[in-house]
């Protein structure tokens, strides 16, 4: 569920709080929570390599002429 807010009513630090960073709202016993949204962090390319290896393989025939294109190679 989506609570609009009107933001005219809001004081300055939390006005550009909420235009420079992405906040969840959360309200318990009476008080309101801003909790920041962590985007996803990337990773270094150096811990990429090799995270597919042994999941990715190719058919010992991949470039064998395929059946249904030889009248285009005749």
């Amino acid at each position: 569920m989506e609570t609009v807010m009107n933001t005219n009513t809001l004081p300055e630090p939390l006005l550009s709080l909420i235009r420079t960073e992405k906040v969840k709202v959360r309200e318990t016993g009476g008080e309101i929570h801003l909790i920041p949204i962590q985007g996803k962090t990337k990773r270094p390319r150096s811990e990429m390599r090799g995270i597919l290896k042994g999941k990715v393989f190719m058919a010992d025939d991949f470039d064998a002429p395929l059946e249904e294109m030889r009248e285009y190679m005749e």
